[in-house]
């Protein structure tokens, strides 16, 4: 396991139900970066309100295979483990599936657990409550996408498996989730890379707008990069201490009961 890593976001406004567009926009973004991590938007290959039809058409298997392969590729180029959300349609059910991904292929996945109401039009919940770590070359991974950063029972996991460093593909309207965001960090003693979405969708006839916010927190929920709603790809070297202790309490994972 590295002490460090160089870990990224790329905020960047996605366009609704247009892949070729979003795709080009990522590639583009990120074709000349370097980064251990680097981690996207949710769902930003695709949008966030779209149709029945326009769901069944993304998540289809050719439709995913492409993606995929695209995401390798892209990784091979950056030189990195990217993190991203794809909808997959599995047994009938189509489901928001968070990946990591290096110049291999894909390394872990992480299925969302918890489903808005407007998402639960079409996604169906992860049945298993659970946050799978994923093994890296420089340490574990855990990925929450957005809702579930709310649920601290999930972190809870997150720390009794010893995972070094938290993932959260974002797509949310309101200032609420950093501040979540940065009290996981803290109450868990665990890093926290966070990439929100910019621009609009319609959603029922009214503008929905994104706020941005994308963050990179350290153990400590310190801040160390932070953007507003701009488009922007921004990086910060990250420890990864997988903090056991504070100062005034050495057996922090016993007097927390992460176990």
């Amino acid at each position: 396991m590295k002490p460090s890593i160089l870990a990224a976001i790329f905020q960047f406004p996605v366009n609704q139900g247009d892949l070729v567009q979003n795709l080009n926009i990522i590639y583009h973004g990120l074709k000349h970066q370097k980064a251990d991590l680097i981690v996207l938007p949710e769902l930003s290959t695709t949008g966030y309100f779209l149709n029945k039809v326009q769901w069944t058409h993304f998540s289809d298997p050719n439709s995913w295979v492409d993606a995929i392969d695209f995401f390798t590729e892209l990784a091979k180029v950056c030189s990195s483990h990217l993190c991203i959300t794809l909808p997959k349609m599995i047994h009938q059910k189509l489901y928001n599936i968070g990946y990591l991904i290096n110049e291999k292929g894909i390394v872990g996945a992480q299925a969302k657990i918890h489903i808005t109401d407007d998402e639960r039009r079409f996604f169906s919940a992860n049945p298993v409550k659970r946050i799978e770590a994923i093994q890296t070359d420089f340490g574990k991974i855990g990925i929450l996408s957005c809702f579930d950063l709310w649920d601290s029972a999930l972190l809870r996991q997150v720390k009794a498996e010893e995972m070094d460093l938290i993932c959260s593909p974002c797509s949310f309207g309101s200032d609420m989730t950093p501040f979540i965001a940065k009290s996981r960090s803290l109450e868990f003693s665990t890093p926290l890379v966070l990439c929100n979405r910019t621009g609009s969708e319609i959603f029922e006839n009214e503008m929905v707008e994104f706020v941005g916010m994308s963050s990179i927190w350290d153990a400590d929920g310190n801040v160390l990069a932070q953007a507003q709603s701009e488009e922007v790809f921004l990086s910060a070297e990250l420890l990864l201490p997988n903090k056991s202790a504070l100062p005034f309490c050495q057996e922090l994972a016993l007097e927390m009961d992460w176990n």
